[in-house]
């Protein structure tokens, strides 16, 4: 699964694909939290997503691997992608927490956006318990950790700064799908993702 025997910090998404968005969240929390290694995990299917993603699984594990290969204080697990079924952040923490990949109360990366989606996630307060979250505050103001923090108090919450970075999948897909605009995808991926996505002719 990976040759760290432990993490900080850990960071799930889609990542379909992985991009300069996710590379900037990275090195913001860097900036932040210097001593801090950080474990990324390819989700497997969503289940509050009404689409999977759209590359293969092993494809957008390829793609993080290549796009995180020169940060040595990050790991990539495939455990989600391997488990069959609907991937919950809870159940993949305890596997985790379990078999000593993630240090204790291991710090969740999250967008200041994803705050107000977090209640409606499965066994919620189990994952209070389990993790602090590392918030990416992209607002001028804090009023999304405010507000999360009001409405659950128990909840451990550090602000990251982080300047924004406004990359979007759904633009980077839609991009790679037209022969004109193709090449200028290149624009908004690591080098290395863009190869790997090259060679696999993938996104038509």
């Amino acid at each position: 699964m990976t040759d760290s025997p432990s993490y900080q910090a850990f960071l799930g998404g889609s990542f379909d694909p992985f991009h300069l968005g996710h590379r900037h969240a990275l090195q913001a929390l860097r900036r932040a939290r210097p001593r801090d290694r950080v474990l990324l995990v390819p989700a497997g299917l969503n289940p509050l997503k009404g689409e999977g993603p759209r590359a293969e699984s092993s494809l957008r594990l390829e793609m993080v691997r290549r796009g995180v290969a020169d940060l040595e204080w990050c790991g990539v697990t495939s455990v989600e992608i391997d488990r069959s079924g609907p991937s919950y952040t809870v159940e993949t923490l305890e596997h985790l927490l379990n078999q000593g990949v993630l240090a204790p109360r291991p710090g969740m990366i999250a967008g200041d956006d994803l705050l107000q989606d977090l209640p409606r996630w499965r066994a919620f307060p189990r994952l209070l318990e389990l993790v602090g979250f590392l918030v990416l505050q992209r607002e001028y103001d804090a009023g999304a950790v405010r507000r999360f923090c009001r409405d659950w108090p128990s909840a451990r919450v550090t602000a990251i700064p982080a300047p924004p970075l406004e990359v979007s999948s759904t633009e980077i897909r839609r991009r790679l799908a037209d022969p004109v605009l193709r090449d200028s995808a290149a624009d908004l991926l690591p080098p290395e993702v863009y190869e790997c996505i090259i060679q696999h002719d993938a996104y038509h």
